[in-house]
């Protein structure tokens, strides 16, 4: 058996990676298909595929988020995960990618803006209870929704009178 190089080791660790990379969008692709054009919740997905049902969403919002001409090799499907949580993800990872972040630097640069900006942690936080209040709505069964439906658009009526 001929002893690999490390060159061999790295052509093959470096396809792994973007094999690995490659797989997270199919999968986010594959589970945004079955809740959004098929149906299924975001919780039968993840008792059929043996994820969380917290993953399922996760997976759908980052590719909700961002479309295939977005997705850069560069960066790993953890930097749009983390990105797709703010108000301006695309914003996120063009940063990330000029100036060749981790993980850790893009969310340790996304909790400094937030806390130099209040107004950004409020939209993000806007943001996590819209995904609060979608989540239960694709979990819901139709009279639940039926249930949600006219107390929701009377909240969002009055809201919109507000602002008028």
């Amino acid at each position: 058996m001929t002893r690999r190089t490390y060159a061999d080791l790295t052509q093959l660790a470096l396809n792994l990676v973007e094999a690995e990379h490659a797989t997270q969008w199919t999968l986010a692709d594959l589970a945004r298909e079955a809740a959004e054009e098929i149906g299924v919740s975001p919780r039968q997905v993840a008792s059929d595929w043996g994820l969380s049902a917290s993953t399922v969403r996760t997976l759908v919002r980052v590719v909700r988020t961002f479309s295939p001409e977005q997705r850069s090799p560069v960066l790993s499907f953890s930097h749009y995960r983390i990105a797709a949580s703010t108000a301006n993800p695309a914003e996120w990872v063009a940063r990330a990618e000029d100036e060749q972040w981790s993980t850790r630097d893009l969310r340790d640069a996304i909790r400094a803006a937030h806390a130099a900006d209040p107004a950004e942690e409020r939209r993000r936080q806007a943001d996590q209870a819209i995904q609060r209040v979608r989540r239960v709505w694709q979990e819901a069964d139709p009279d639940l929704r039926e249930h949600m439906r006219g107390p929701l658009v009377a909240f969002m009526e009055a809201e919109l009178r507000c602002k008028a």
